[in-house]
């Protein structure tokens, strides 16, 4: 089965209903995942990172909190309601090779229930992409007109395929200890971060950058198509001194974003903080510090934290010697001290 999607959004702007819509989309509209860490609920855009052992077996579904008034604000939207069909969509994530894209399941908007079973917790995975441990997967639902309707001057959609709403979620694999996952910079990552074309990367810290339980909600680290694909393919010192480019580009976005964050008026309490996956990187690398003096710092000295990170021997030691074997020199440098 093939879907073709047309975006008709400049013509349906003008009516009223669309946003409406699209908000009870992203909120109502929840991708419900099991695993062995425990049950999740994610709304529109949200990423979830699991432990590739956590993959196996997983339990997935998308959840219609109200189908009623999902219904009931679609329905101005077109001529009848059986205009509209549901589409499930699973996806490899752009990190696999294998860039799968099926279509699970096409209902239509009359005869939807409140849930879409993808896959069963404990039952080994018939949908390609969510099989995928190695790079995760997306799931896309989306109201697509599945007619012609007649009536250019309509502001309603009327073209078959075209798209009316979509909620779109994300699983990845994540091991201990990861802090990001760098993701393509395609164009529409540019656009819709109003950015220039010819910007390499951009990192996005979210609202929730001090209070998300993992790092997907707490940022996302987008890098030039190409650079991301070339990267791999690396080895040695250039691949080395590659991935510590961009390592250093977005520690340094992330540290100087959360002591902005914590200096806003409206900053989260300490309790929820110190829960946050972003605050447990920072104890993590520095374990000396307590928690007050810890978040102190980072509030008031960002510059002295990137200097205190760059500075571990795990770090400073590889990068100095990749640098001078590509100079053709010898590392005879003594290991700074901590």
């Amino acid at each position: 089965m093939s879907i073709s999607l047309r975006q008709e959004g400049i013509a349906l702007r003008p009516y009223a209903g669309l946003r409406k819509l699209e908000e009870h989309v992203e909120n109502e509209c929840i991708l419900a995942v099991v695993t062995n860490a425990g049950p999740f609920a994610l709304k529109h855009a949200q990423v979830l990172g699991l432990a590739k052992e956590d993959l196996d077996a997983i339990g997935v579904k998308v959840a219609f909190q109200n189908v009623d008034k999902l219904r009931d604000l679609a329905a101005p939207l077109v001529m009848d309601l059986t205009d509209i069909d549901v589409f499930i969509v699973a996806k490899d994530r752009p990190a696999s090779p294998l860039r799968q894209t099926v279509v699970v399941a096409r209902i239509p908007l009359q005869e939807l229930e409140h849930e879409i079973i993808l896959n069963n917790p404990g039952e080994h995975a018939t949908v390609p992409p969510i099989h995928n441990r190695d790079s995760g997967f997306i799931v896309e639902m989306a109201l697509v007109l599945n007619k012609n309707i007649q009536g250019g001057f309509s502001v309603r959609p009327r073209e078959k395929g075209a798209l009316i709403a979509k909620a779109i979620f994300e699983v990845k694999p994540v091991s201990e200890g990861d802090s990001f996952q760098p993701e393509p910079l395609t164009d529409e990552v540019r656009e819709r971060f109003r950015i220039p074309q010819s910007s390499w990367m951009y990192a996005d810290f979210t609202s929730a950058l001090l209070t998300a339980e993992t790092f997907g909600e707490a940022a996302r680290f987008y890098v030039h198509e190409s650079i991301l694909a070339d990267i791999q393919y690396l080895q040695g010192d250039e691949g080395f001194l590659a991935e510590s480019l961009l390592q250093t580009q977005f520690v340094t976005g992330l540290i100087y974003a959360v002591s902005a964050a914590l200096r806003d008026e409206e900053a989260p309490d300490e309790s929820e903080i110190v829960e946050s996956q972003v605050f447990m990187l920072f104890a993590k690398r520095f374990p000396a510090k307590a928690t007050a003096e810890l978040l102190t710092w980072l509030k008031e000295e960002p510059a002295a934290v990137l200097a205190s990170w760059q500075s571990k021997p795990e770090l400073s030691i590889p990068l100095i010697k990749a640098i001078k074997n590509l100079n053709g020199g010898n590392y005879d440098l003594s290991s700074p001290e901590d």
